[in-house]
């Protein structure tokens, strides 16, 4: 197996019904099991219905992982999409991160009117915090099990942007991070909110993400 450390690189599962729709690598953290590449439910595990015949996790470099944990989702009260699939890496390992990028290991939730970034299409892309609670995003394309479609995640950020390669769906797991030099790791891209318009993204924040998989509360940076 090979691994791609890129943040904000493609990532996606094969199974019985082969490639799914790819998302992005959000972040890396270790646990006493080893290394984790942490994305989103939606994208390595559309709440364990793609584990069921899962081939792979596969990145641009080839195959990464078979082992896949996720928080399982319900209609209403999620605190995160959220999943991870432990990786192999040699000894001294770190993330490769976007040009001008030095985050911090610590997640912060920042307040409303903070300029926020991603890092998709080979350049800095940029929202602004706009309301923190609960948000429906529609996941019906995801293949949950149980005609999950519409879900609730609750105590979330909703950020908006006129960028439409902020809001592209291949987005979904993405790390957003503060605008800056220093930036400060904020959390996932859920998917675009039912109840505010085409210009906004739910992102699931990375301490509820972490907490949810039952992982250290910090990211590799």
């Amino acid at each position: 197996m090979t691994l791609a450390s890129a943040i904000g690189a493609p990532i996606w599962v094969r199974d019985g019904q082969g490639d799914r729709p790819p998302g992005k690598i959000g972040a890396f953290t270790t646990s006493a099991d080893g290394l984790w590449l942490v994305s989103a439910n939606h994208v390595l595990a559309a709440n364990g219905a793609y584990l069921d015949t899962l081939t792979g996790v596969y990145t641009t470099s080839g195959l990464v992982s078979r082992t896949v944990i996720f928080a399982e989702l319900k209609p209403r009260g999620n605190r995160g999409d959220a999943a991870a699939c432990r990786v192999a890496a040699p000894p001294g390992f770190r993330p490769t991160w976007p040009p001008g990028w030095r985050p911090f290991h610590e997640p912060l939730c920042p307040p409303r009117r903070t300029p926020v970034k991603i890092h998709a299409g080979g350049q800095d892309r940029f929202a602004i915090v706009v309301q923190r609670g609960s948000f429906r995003v529609d996941l019906q394309q995801a293949g949950l099990p149980g005609n999950l479609g519409e879900v609730e995640f609750a105590d979330s950020l909703l950020v908006r942007t006129q960028d439409p390669l902020f809001l592209r769906p291949g987005n979904s797991g993405a790390l957003v991070v503060t605008a800056g030099l220093r930036c400060r790791p904020v959390g996932l891209i859920t998917g675009t909110s039912i109840e505010h318009g085409s210009d906004t993204v739910v992102i699931s924040l990375l301490t509820h993400v972490l907490a949810a998989l039952r992982l250290p509360p910090q990211i590799l940076v």
